[in-house]
């Protein structure tokens, strides 16, 4: 069973009278643990590819399978268990929540999952520890430095112990020495057996990747 498959994926939007592909019979597949890059120019269909193999989207034309399930056929409510337990999220802008420290926004998946909390602190500081961060885990967002910020946010993203790993340009707000260490994390999940999947503009961010897949005008070339 491949761990992800794509076949003759299409997200269209329509604009009055206009459709606007932003994704165009697109197919590839992934196995488990790989490394892959998706890369392109601005405006290739880069994010909405990954939301869609993130279980955030439905594509309007084409299947998606994720780990054999045809997720067209998912409802709702199945939807956001694979997106809690399945799927680590990493987002250029760290989507962290200023008011609480590290530890509860690095916990908050597990909160929606409806893990006790005394397992739920336990594999928050775990998590911190993996990503290098205990020093700082009662420290609010604001209190943190930007590669501190994604460290968080890739801590939340494998708290939950998921499959798979998607970051949509997790470097875009880092300076390049933070930026290379991030991606150094990614790299380290890679070898730990966790499939990844990086949104990159940064080809010297696709190269550490196993494979490429590079979009233009919402086609894989």
């Amino acid at each position: 069973m491949m761990f992800i498959l794509a076949e003759n994926i299409s997200e269209i939007y329509t604009m009055g009278e206009n459709k606007i592909y932003a994704l165009r019979d697109v197919s590839f597949s992934v196995e488990k643990g790989e490394y892959v890059a998706v890369t392109g120019p601005s405006g290739s269909g880069k994010s909405t590819l990954l939301h869609i193999l993130g279980c955030l989207d439905i594509p309007t034309d084409g299947t998606y399978k994720f780990q054999g399930r045809n997720i067209s056929d998912i409802n709702g409510e199945e939807l956001s268990r694979i997106r809690l337990r399945e799927i680590g999220f990493v987002f250029q802008f760290f989507n962290l929540l200023p008011r609480i420290n590290v530890v509860h926004n690095v916990e908050l998946p597990l909160i929606y999952a409806g893990v006790s909390k005394k397992e739920r602190r336990e594999r928050a500081l775990s998590a911190i520890e993996r990503v290098g961060l205990i020093s700082r885990s009662a420290h609010n967002p604001q209190e943190l430095s930007g590669g501190e910020r994604q460290r968080v946010a890739i801590a939340r993203a494998i708290v939950a112990e998921p499959e798979l790993i998607l970051a949509d340009e997790p470097t875009g707000n880092l300076d390049s020495k933070t930026g290379e260490e991030i991606i150094a994390l990614f790299g380290e999940m890679h070898k730990e057996g966790k499939t990844v999947i990086i949104v990159t503009h940064e080809s010297s961010i696709a190269k550490k990747a196993e494979r490429v897949i590079r979009l233009l005008d919402g086609r894989i070339e």
